[in-house]
């Protein structure tokens, strides 16, 4: 061993842990840069009258922990000569301890003595200031000599580096140049060190060049320091560059980029390398193990943590300190954490870090273990330091457990640890997380000091709390306060701009940005991105991508989601497709923007090439793309696909239990959901808000209302009804079952209504032929300032058209463009349709048509239709059947059925029979079916299902003869009045079906309620009015055009449907 390690030349911290240097040169920001050769040491100490062992000696005794203040009080004895080596020495301890007021007892007795201390003993003196905290003391030696070396420039700007003030660093590094200095590696290496965040990367690169016309590149300590900076700076590729240029590499390097792999959380990529490591031959050191166990994050990589242990125990280094906190660590991400706990009580000699490390393990889900060991800890002699607080708030702050929070900050402001800067922003993030604003407030203006960190923990809880007025006041004392900001702070700002509304502030922050030239911080670029894509403002959002000189990952995840957000799907293909083709291989992230793009373009082919590359990838087993390529699937027509994904799920947590459900109700199979979520209950998985929103929508696309009465109860029971999703649920739920006082009784508890709660109840008004209530509940929803959408429209102009009020349905529909500044839809001109085809206003429809001339006018025309069998307009029917087939391309099966109809009412029966030979050849003629709920249990009708298994022949029987009796008549166009056609009618029309079925099985009074895939008829419409008078019953028949209440023979919808 060398010299220079008694001297002061120990190197730097490198990821966080001390490394012996030799051969004279200290290597990263903690170091005491020197430049004398082994022999020139040597012969200063012998002249200063010492020893190199004598020196030694004292060297390990003080840094096993041995008191300082004995060496120092030497200085006062009599008979002890101080000189050169003794004071290097007493400085020395003092680096060692780290104690400043040590260290400076040593400097002003250098004073008392007039020892004048020459530029090896002043190089000494600036690194010890710098490393025992007084950046200011050690400017003051610096600024004091007369003459100074390059060691002396090195170790100030060493210094600069390692409290963080690298632009002085910068500063002082040019002003050593143009003194006429040349820098060496170490002040190449020293001036590095300063290079700590992705905003200087520029200038980082800048300095490689430097290096490289310096010829220092081949060194390997220079590389090394060079890897370092590009990794910390952001830029994994650059430092691979170099990595990979290397001629020779030493350990140091390998844990260098290794640990650069494991900060950017690129795991599997750590793993590789290190893999390499072992088989290159180089013995992999205590750092090396620590940064590569840094790389098992998840239960996924407990495996990986085994090995890697295993190889620790062969390398006899399971009982180094560092290790084994590393260990700790690692165990407890892992989620063994009684390996943690094993490893924690193997350690001979535990130091403060590991009951820290353990202790924060316990954080997941062991609070009550975490505090335990606490007491223990201290039981044990070892006293909190700033990092014990912070572990036991930040595990207060994720229970969300205010009242210990509070208990614990008032152990912290007994032990006068408040006024710490870590432990006083532990204590704002705890309160912010656990809902206390106004504390958080509280502790941040009693703080003495604040750091770029306090004030982004407070702005970051102002918007958590909603405060972004205050976040924003923040910030601009915080530049009033001369502190600057970082890119957490722009990030964190950048985050809270979430809607159009917000982007005047994002704007405004993106000025700051460039002002402060952090756009070079890819961090900071991507939150503009996404910024720019949740304001709505792509065009703003691509401009930052293509300023991007380096994209990294993040950048084009972030471009991708925001074209997906913008309904750009194509172009967010496009971009990964562009992505891919430059070598890029993308995260889960990616992976799940570019399905969600690919399901909105409904591309199965392309959604199943992902999924193959979601597998090579690797990723075939995170939950959140495996629910990704559930909802893919299913929104691509393939339910078999989704459930095969689905089935395969090892572990599914209740999300993807979610998208399983939304995917059954998607392709309209609600009892499919339904079942689901039994087997969900029985396999243990507590329901969310989510869960009960899609069953709730299953229960309302079958009219389900038994099922939805009982999830109803379970919410009540599981106090989530007060949910406003939830509640939305169920006023759509009523309101499609026919149950409007149920709904409105929901929206009257409603403590919070957003304008889905206002759109749901005015809807179902609607749709159950009650418009003049839905228009009043638009008023009201006026008065409570809730803007309305373009389904409000919807539902309100159906309203008028319903109320025959076509006049008032024009002037809203101008409104829709003038007063509320959008675009009306081709849905809302379709309600005109028919609010004008009500009013037999269908010259005036067709004229309406023509006027907006919509590329896409198909709802229309189907309107038009619509009014044109109600009013028997045979000639009409026809040109708005010849545009539905322009527009379609193919005629659709409901368009068949309404021309059928219209022939048959005009008695044209040859033209009917060609429909349906056409219709047959086609494909197009499937089977109609009804389905009705009678004691929470599903019955399914279809046409020509008639035999003696569905027990209603007895009671369509007794309908007949009943219809026979009253003198009940049918349209003769339709077909003949005999009792056998009457009977052969129930057939061919499963809601008839449904209906006897419910009267035979349902109590006297009972509302019979069914849901049928197919309009209802005519003939059909004819015997249900007749029916619910003869039978004195409720019925509730709900088609895909409109909701039937048939009562006292009367239907809602006013014989127009």
């Amino acid at each position: 061993m060398r010299l220079y390690r008694v001297l002061g030349v120990q190197s730097s911290r490198f990821i966080g842990i001390r490394q012996w240097c030799y051969n004279g040169k200290a290597y990263f920001r903690n170091s005491t840069p020197m430049s004398l050769t082994p022999n020139e040491g040597r012969r200063r100490i012998q002249e200063s009258g010492s020893t190199w062992d004598a020196s030694a000696k004292v060297g390990r005794n003080t840094w096993k922990g041995k008191s300082i203040r004995g060496g120092v009080q030497l200085l006062g004895k009599r008979g002890v000569q101080a000189n050169l080596n003794f004071y290097a020495r007493r400085l020395q301890e003092c680096v060692q301890a780290k104690s400043l007021a040590e260290g400076k007892k040593v400097h002003d007795h250098m004073r008392s003595a007039q020892f004048e201390p020459d530029i090896y003993l002043n190089n000494m003196l600036i690194s010890m200031y710098s490393k025992c905290g007084s950046i200011e003391d050690a400017n003051n030696v610096f600024q004091s000599m007369e003459d100074k070396d390059v060691v002396s420039w090195n170790a100030m700007i060493s210094g600069y580096a390692l409290h963080g003030r690298g632009q002085e660093a910068v500063d002082l590094f040019y002003q050593m140049q143009r003194e006429g200095l040349k820098p060496n590696q170490n002040s190449f290496i020293s001036i590095l060190s300063a290079c700590q965040t992705p905003i200087v990367l520029e200038f980082g690169e800048q300095i490689h060049s430097h290096i490289t016309k310096a010829g220092y590149e081949s060194d390997v300590n220079v590389s090394t320091a060079l890897i370092n900076m590009y990794c910390k700076c952001g830029s994994l590729e650059l430092a691979r560059k170099v990595f990979n240029e290397m001629r020779e590499r030493n350990v140091v390097s390998w844990t260098a980029m290794i640990s650069g792999y494991v900060q950017h959380g690129d795991s599997k990529e750590a793993f590789v390398l290190f893999q390499k490591l072992i088989r290159s031959g180089t013995q992999p050191n205590k750092v090396s193990f620590a940064s590569i166990l840094g790389a098992c994050t998840n239960p996924n990589d407990l495996e990986q943590g085994l090995k890697l242990h295993a190889y620790i125990k062969q390398a006899g280094l399971e009982q180094e300190v560092l290790v084994g906190n590393a260990l700790i660590s690692m165990y407890a991400r892992c989620g063994s954490l009684a390996n943690a706990r094993q490893v924690f009580d193997n350690l001979r000699s535990p130091n403060r870090v590991s009951w820290n490390a353990m202790i924060a393990g316990y954080g997941e889900g062991f609070m009550e273990e975490a505090f335990r060991l606490f007491r223990d800890m201290q039981q044990k002699g070892f006293q909190p330091d700033r990092f014990t607080y912070a572990s036991l708030l930040a595990i207060c702050a994720d229970r969300a457990d205010l009242n210990r929070g509070k208990e614990l900050h008032s152990q912290i402001v007994r032990t006068a640890w408040e006024a710490d800067v870590t432990v006083a922003t532990a204590l704002i993030s705890m309160y912010a997380k656990c809902g206390s604003l106004e504390e958080a407030r509280k502790v941040f203006n009693q703080m003495p000091e604040k750091n770029a960190v306090s004030w982004n923990a407070f702005i970051a809880c102002c918007c958590r709390h909603g405060s972004e007025k205050e976040a924003f006041q923040v910030f601009k004392q915080m530049r009033r306060d001369d502190v600057i900001p970082d890119h957490v702070t722009f990030i964190t700002l950048l985050n809270s701009c979430t809607s159009p509304e917000d982007f005047e502030r994002g704007r405004y922050i993106h000025g700051k940005i460039d002002q402060w030239g952090m756009l070079s911080n890819n961090l900071v670029a991507n939150a503009l991105i996404s910024m720019y894509g949740r304001c709505g403002k792509l065009a703003d959002a691509r401009e930052v991508f293509y300023r991007i000189r380096r994209r990294d990952l993040g950048s084009w995840n972030a471009m991708i989601a925001a074209y997906v957000q913008h309904g750009a799907n194509g172009s967010a293909f496009d971009l990964f497709i562009k992505y891919k083709s430059e070598g890029g291989k993308g995260d889960k992230y990616t992976f799940i923007n570019v399905l969600r793009a690919i399901a909105n373009l409904e591309d199965l082919d392309a959604g199943r090439k992902i999924h193959g590359l979601v597998e090579k990838a690797g990723l075939e087993k995170d939950i959140r793309i495996l629910t990704t390529l559930i909802k893919m699937y299913s929104k691509c027509g393939s339910l078999r696909d989704a459930y095969s994904v689905f089935k395969n799920v090892q572990e599914k947590d209740v999300v993807c239990w979610n998208a399983m459900l939304a995917a059954y109700n998607h392709s309209d199979h609600g009892q499919d959901a339904l079942k689901l979520f039994q087997q969900m209950r029985l396999e243990g998985v507590n329901p969310d808000s989510a869960t009960y929103t899609s069953v709730l929508n299953a229960c309302a696309r079958l009219g389900a209302i038994e099922h939805g009465k009982k999830f109803h109860t379970q919410l009540k029971e599981a106090a989530m009804e007060t949910d406003t999703r939830v509640s939305n649920a169920l006023i759509e739920m009523y309101s499609r079952c026919g149950c409007l006082s149920s709904a409105n009784e929901v929206f009257e508890k409603m403590s919070r209504r957003n304008t889905n709660s206002w759109n749901a109840l005015i809807a179902g008004y609607c749709q159950n032929g009650q418009g003049n209530v839905a228009l009043e509940y638009y008023e009201h929803m006026l008065r409570a300032r809730i803007s309305p959408n373009k389904a409000t429209f919807t539902s309100i102009l159906s309203s008028y058209a319903q109320l025959g009020e076509e006049e008032q349905a024009f002037d809203f529909l101008e409104s829709i463009k003038e007063e509320w500044n959008m675009e009306p839809s081709e849905q809302h001109y379709a309600c005109m349709v028919a609010a004008l085809g009500r009013a037999s206003l269908l010259k005036e429809a067709e004229e309406f048509i023509e006027e907006i001339s919509s590329e896409s006018d198909a709802l229309m025309w189907e309107s038009l239709l619509v009014a044109c069998r109600i009013h028997h307009n045979v000639g009409l029917a026809e040109t708005a059947v010849e545009h539905l087939l322009d527009v379609k391309a193919q005629s659709s099966p409901a368009v068949c059925e309404q021309l059928m109809n219209i022939y048959a009412a005009a008695g044209r029966w040859e033209d009917v029979s060609v429909i349906k030979a056409t219709m047959r050849e086609a494909g197009l003629l499937a089977p109609k079916s009804c389905t009705i709920e009678v004691n929470s249990e599903f019955h399914t009708f279809m046409t020509n299902h008639f035999s003696p298994q569905i027990g209603v022949e007895d009671k369509i029987e007794e309908l007949v003869w009943k219809m026979m009796d009253k003198g009940f008549l049918l349209d003769p166009h339709y077909a003949p009045n005999d009792s056998r056609e009457k009977e052969r009618l129930f057939s061919h029309c499963p809601e008839l079906l449904a209906v006897a079925y419910g009267l035979e099985h349902t109590p006297p009074g009972v509302l019979v309620r069914c849901v049928t895939d197919s309009p209802v008829t005519d003939p059909s419409h004819r015997m249900l009015k007749f029916i619910s008078k003869a039978y004195n019953r409720g019925i509730f028949v709900r088609d895909p055009n409109c909701f039937h209440n048939f009562k006292d023979g009367i239907c809602s919808c006013g014989d127009y449907w």
